[in-house]
Parts: structure tokens; sequence; C-alpha cells
């Protein structure tokens, strides 16, 4: 036993030895790395600044389409961020202070301060650049003493980094700060440039807007020494990062843009050296987030690399309003199987919903489908398989309803170009012919683009087409007919004629009374201007829409083309079209006695815009317009197969939808700044409301110029 304890002791004893060896190698191992990571902290240097810009503050009220009156509120919230979260070594507001309109002098000064005084509160070197609005109400001076500093752009020096401040208060830097610039910028170390207004053209909305107007000089001089880490500025709706001769320009978008509530920044800057640096830039919207890793090697030949390291979104909690009407075969709410050309859409009285176009997939015929039981059917039948209607070649379709009964015009070029109506019955198609008319032709001469309407009673349908009997294209005659369901009859104008007006027409649209059966016909009077009248049938004869203003009823009195109308349940009349300059999309409503113009001269749109049409809810009186409009520069995403994303300028068309609402015409809602197509969208849209549904069919070009389909949930009523 004695034996044993003595070789157990020594045992202990040679594992107690090894223990601490052991501990020393460990102790040595955590002391070399603590020594490792302290020079290596010593070595890199991380700036925090914390961003924040366009506040608008404007008191307790709204001045403009930023929401100022909450702008104390959310800074009160980036402050509490950058206090208890962040910790940034200075904090930088970004220009644009208050709203700087609709106030005195001194209500501006009391704003600056009281919001100032909220910004104050930041733990942190507070820093300042200067907005336009800043100085609309303020003198620079009176501006300059309220934000304590002596000088609207200034430098300074912080951890190894020059901080420049620039003033873009007057829309572009003048020569004397031009060269106070190109001297700040001569210095060994890197260089941080904050402004409101940035050096690049950034997203504006939907389009591309340009901030200063000598953006190439002052970039010229920040490319010139090759030392700037990122430019930083504000005055954008939008947060944008784009590299530009390989400097970063950073754009934040601000604190109380409607679109981007809550908008700032953290960003850290890693100084390793003076050739390697990382800029972490971390962008808060509410609660959505986004950071980017922005690497910039000087020694490289000034190599930058962006990279988008995380996305998250948690504000998009609202349901859109919008959605394709698709299914089965139908991809996004496409309905051709190719390109589609002009397009028409309309509803049965059960709510089914029918949509027409030409589809140039098979030889551009009219090809006419329904949407039933959550897939898109062609309407077809022996004659006329895959819903292909038209003999040949097809133009601008029109459809009509009666209950379930679908009614379908349009223009038979392969025919001599005439117009031609035909009826679904629910089995068949048939021809809306009699023995002076077969085949459903109404004309035996040229003629173009018919469209039809019922009466209210249902019991006459009315065609309205232009008729030209010689060769000269621009002598087309208005013709309007009816069919009373078993033949077609001439309606004849005043004069006994067989055309209802007594000069050239183009272009006419054709709706009902909702008190009787009288018709209302729209067109382009091209005699007279190319003018927009309106005229009324009541059965007998036909008058002119005319009142003091516009005695001749040339509506508008202006040069206009592609009228549309629609009748609300009292009876008023909207009228929709274009002018050729500057290119806008007016509109006017006949009350009975007069016409009024719907908005700030009638003006829909002042952007350059062709093929307008409109609709109305006959049950509340609700009023929508579409039409395409074209623009330049529109900002367009491009995604590469790798997953990297460009934005890039383009000129394109696309279909948009307004709403007549408390006297004035708004952008619909839950849709991008009211287009419903990215791409072009020229395909003379055509709209229809049944039960609070808003149905638009259109061209989409993103869709392989597709026929689409949309819809549009809304609550009805005034």
């Amino acid at each position: 036993m004695k034996f044993s304890n003595f070789f157990n002791a020594k045992k202990a004893l040679n594992t107690d030895k090894k223990n601490k060896v052991f501990f020393a190698v460990v102790v040595i191992f955590i002391v070399i790395a603590i020594v490792w990571c302290y020079l290596n902290e010593k070595d890199s240097r991380i700036l925090k600044i914390g961003f924040v810009t366009d506040w608008e503050y404007s008191g307790e009220k709204r001045v403009n389409n930023k929401m100022g009156e909450v702008a104390d509120e959310y800074l009160k919230k980036v402050v509490d961020h950058y206090n208890k979260k962040f910790h940034p070594d200075i904090v930088i507001g970004g220009g644009d202070y208050i709203a700087g309109s609709r106030v005195s002098n001194k209500i501006a000064r009391e704003q600056i301060r009281d919001i100032i005084g909220i910004f104050s509160r930041a733990q942190g070197q507070i820093y300042y650049t200067i907005g336009s609005r800043d100085i609309r109400k303020i003198s620079r001076d009176e501006l300059l003493e309220d934000l304590g500093i002596d000088n609207p752009y200034y430098c300074k020096e912080r951890d190894g980094f020059k901080l420049i401040f620039l003033d873009t208060s007057m829309g572009y830097i003048d020569s004397r700060q031009l060269k106070w610039l190109e001297e700040s910028l001569k210095t060994k170390k890197p260089v941080l440039v904050f402004s409101h207004k940035g050096f690049i053209e950034v997203p504006n909305g939907d389009t591309w807007g340009k901030n200063i107007k000598n953006d190439d000089e002052v970039r010229g001089l920040l490319e010139k020494t090759n030392n700037v880490v990122a430019v930083v500025s504000g005055n954008a709706s939008v947060d944008f990062i784009e590299k530009k001769n390989n400097i970063p320009y950073i754009f934040v978008a601000g604190l109380t843009n409607p679109n981007k509530q809550l908008g700032f920044a953290d960003i850290a800057v890693n100084h390793k050296s003076n050739k390697d640096i990382k800029l972490t830039l971390k962008k808060y919207h509410n609660r959505d987030y986004l950071e980017y890793l922005i690497e910039r090697n000087f020694a490289d030949g000034a190599v930058t690399r962006i990279k988008k390291i995380k996305e998250i979104n948690k504000n998009n909690t609202v349901n859109s309003s919008w959605r394709d009407v698709g299914g089965g075969d139908s991809d996004n709410g496409t309905i051709s199987e190719g390109k589609g050309g002009e397009t028409n859409v309309g509803v049965t009285e059960g709510g089914i919903l029918v949509a027409s176009f030409e589809d140039k997939a098979n030889n551009e015929r009219i090809r006419v489908r329904y949407f039933k039981d959550g897939n898109w059917i062609d309407i077809e039948d022996k004659k006329n398989p895959k819903g292909l209607v038209s003999f040949g070649k097809g133009d601008t379709p029109c459809i009509e309803t009666k209950k379930e009964e679908i009614f379908v015009s349009f223009t038979e070029y392969d025919r001599n170009e005439r117009p031609r109506v035909i009826k679904w019955n629910g089995n068949n198609w048939y021809d809306l012919a009699d023995a002076n008319y077969p085949e459903g032709f109404l004309s035996k001469y040229t003629s173009h683009e018919p469209v039809i309407s019922f009466d209210k009673s249902e019991t006459y349908l009315y065609a309205v087409f232009e008729e030209n009997k010689t060769e000269d294209k621009t002598k087309s005659l208005l013709k309007m007919m009816r069919w009373d369901g078993n033949g077609w009859s001439v309606v004849r104008g005043n004069n006994g004629r067989e055309y209802i007006n007594n000069s050239f027409a183009r272009e006419a649209d054709i709706k009902h009374s909702n008190m009787d059966d009288s018709m209302y016909i729209a067109y382009e009077d091209i005699l007279n201007g190319n003018k927009i009248r309106v005229l009324k049938w009541n059965g007998e004869k036909f008058s002119l829409l005319c009142d003091n203003q516009y005695l001749d009823g040339f509506v508008g009195n202006i040069k206009g083309y592609s009228p549309a109308i629609t009748i609300d349940g009292k009876d008023n009349l909207y009228l929709v079209f274009s002018i050729d300059k500057p290119g806008k999309t007016l509109a006017f409503m006949w009350n009975g006695k007069k016409w009024n113009e719907m908005g700030q001269k009638g003006i829909v749109t002042s952007k350059n815009t062709i093929e307008s049409t409109i609709i109305a809810d006959n049950k509340s009186d609700d009023i929508f317009v579409a039409y395409s409009e074209y623009k330049d520069n529109v900002v367009r995403k491009r995604v590469y197969d790798d997953g990297k994303e460009e934005l890039r300028k383009k000129g394109i068309w696309r279909v948009k939808i307004r709403k007549w609402e408390n006297s004035e015409w708004h952008d619909v809602e839950d849709c991008n700044n009211g287009y419903i197509s990215n791409g072009n969208g020229k395909g003379d849209p055509s709209l229809v409301i049944f039960d609070d549904v808003l149905y638009v069919i259109f061209t989409d070009e993103e869709s392989g110029n597709r026929a689409r389909v949309k819809a549009y949930s809304f609550k009805s009523g005034k």
C-alpha cells in the first residue's frame, strides 16, 4: 500500500508540472495576441460619422411635399440612435434644415433654432453644410450665426482625415470657392467631402436630375489630386451610390422624404493607411436598412469597389392595390403569345372581363379573349379558332357588351380597310350583317377606327367611324349607323346628308347618356384646325355642346387629337384629349350648360403624351384617365447575370394612370408615380370599371411588347 501511494504522488507531481507548462504557453499566446491586436488597432484608425440631411422642418404645418411637420420628432429618433447605438465621432447636418416657405424671417429663424437645438444634443463634434432652402427667408450671415459657424465652406481635420465642407446653396460653386477647394485638396491626408448637393446626376423620382450647374468643374478638381475617399451629399429623393472616375459619390435620402421616411446614415471609415481605406455605409429609413462596403485602394491605380452587404425591407407592409390579371397560360397578366398592337377591354353584366388586341404573332389579326374561372380563354368557334375574328390584318378593336353578349368592331385591313362589327352570343361568332351590309361590313369604302356603344335602354347599337370615298385620307367624313337587332341604318345629319358633321373629321368616340337614350360623339374637326368638338344626338337631331366661351363648340380652342369621353351617373360628360405642343393632355367637364376645366387650365399632365382615354364609374362617379407618356433620361435598372445592378438613362414611353379627386388630378396610388408599365407602353391603353375594380389593358415592352392586363382595386365614392 505504501509503494502504491508513492507512485500516485509522483504521477500527480508530473501532471502538475505539465499543467503549469501548458498554462504558461496559453498565457504567452494571449499576450502575443493582445499585443498584435493593439499594434494593429493602433495602426488602423476608424472614424465614425453620422450624416442626416434635408430635415425641411416646417413647424406644425406641411408646406411642401415633404413631411416637415414631423421633422422634430424624426430628428429626436436619429439623435437617440447616434447617442445610444452608433456613438459617432462627428455628426453632420446635410442642409435644408427648414422648409423655408410661407414664413417670415422671424419665424424661419425660430424654426432653425428649434430644430438645431434638437440636433445639438447629439454626442460628437457637429458640423453643417448649407442648403438652398435655409437661405430663402434667412440671410447667409444670419444662418451662419444660428448654426454657430464662421464660413459657409470650410475644412477640418480629424483622426488622420481632412474633411471638406462645401457650400452648394446657390446651385453652383463660384470661382472663389473653386480656387479655395483646389488649394484645400493639396494634402497628403485622405479627404472626405461633404455637401448639400452632389456633383453627379442622381435619380430624381423616375428621371435623372442635375444638382450643380458646374459639377464637371468640381469633379475635375476632386479627381486631380487622387486623395478623395468619397463625396457624401443630400438633396436626393432616393439613396444612391455611384463611382465616377473611381470617386464614390454617396447620396442620402432626406429625413422627411415621404417615400423614404426617417432617413439617415452611419458611416465608418477604416483607415489602415493612406493607400488602403474601407468605408462602411449603413443607411436607415424607419425599419429599412441598407449596408455597403466601399474599398478605396489608392496604391492600386485608385481602384474603387462598391459592394452591397445587406438589405432589410420591413416597411413594405402595405398591400398593393394593383395586380396582374393572369392565370393558366398568362404570364404576369400578359394575354398575347407574342407582340400585341392596339388593345381594348370591356366587361359583361355578369363581370366577365373581355380583352381584344392585334395579335402580331398571328398575322396581326384581331384576337378576343375573356377571363373566366381564373384563366384567360380564347373566345373561339370552328370558324374563328384561337379567338382570331378578323379575316386578315385588323386594327383598332372596340368592345361593347349587352348582358353577356359581346360585340367587337375593328378595321379589316385586308378588305380595303373597311369597318366591321361582329357578335358573340355565348356559343358562336356572328357577323352583324344584313342584305345591304354583308359580313358585318359597314361601308364599301376605306374607313377607319370604328367605335361602338349601345344606348341606355340597349335598344340600338351605334357605330361611328370615319369614311373616305376619295384617295385623299385627309378628306374623311364622320358616319354614324345603328343596329336595331335586325339590320343597319344610317343616322343622317341635320341637313339630311349621310354624314353627321359638315367638315372632314378623324378619330371619334361615342358614349350613351345615363338619363335617356341620347348619344354623345367626340371627334377631331380637321377643317377647323383639328380642334375637338362634341355632338349630342337626341334620337332626332344633332346639337353641338357649346357655351359662351366656346361658341362654336371647339373645346379648348386648340388643336387636339385622340378625344375620349365618358358620362357619369349625373349625366356630366368628361372629355379628354391630347395636344401636340407642348405635348399636354387636357380634360374638360360638361355639366349640361357649360364646359369646365378639370384642374389648372384643364391640364391632366404637361408631359409629352399620346393616345388618351378616360373612364367613369357610373355609380360613384370615380374618374380615371390613362395615357402614354414620354420622358427622356428615365431611370432604368439593369441587372446583370452576376447579380450586379446598374442604373441607366433611357427615353421611353410608359402608360400612366391618374384619378380626378378633390378637384385635382392625382397619380394613382401603389404604383411607380402613376406608371403601370416599366418599359415602353405605347399601346393605346384602354380602361373599364366593374365593382370598384379598374381594369387596364396596354402593350408592355417589359413583357416583350405583349398585351398585358392589370387591375386596380379602389374604394369608390366621393
